[in-house]
């Protein structure tokens, strides 16, 4: 499924292993956000997410581990914001 203007996911605790790739742009009034549940502790392992064209979208409370780049912003990719992650911590 596509994401739409004013969309939140909500991870749930866990490890996730698929790398991503985020094409879907939100708007400056309703950007798109992924964040972690109330409570959860969802890690990001190994992987590369990649923010090709995607704009006005909010990242937040993500932990990324064990990856050489944890976010890609392709050229096009603008007005995006990252809050609270972790990333790339080795362990």
């Amino acid at each position: 499924g596509r994401l739409e203007p004013g969309d939140t996911v909500y991870m749930a605790e866990g490890t996730y292993e698929e790398a991503v790739t985020l094409t879907d742009s939100g708007t400056a009034d309703r950007p798109i956000v992924i964040r972690s549940a109330e409570g959860q502790e969802p890690v990001i392992l190994g992987v590369t997410w990649k923010l090709k064209s995607a704009s006005h979208l909010v990242l937040r409370d993500l932990t990324f581990r064990d990856c050489s780049a944890a976010l890609y912003f392709g050229r096009d990719a603008s007005a995006n914001l990252v809050r609270g992650a972790s990333s790339c911590s080795a362990f």
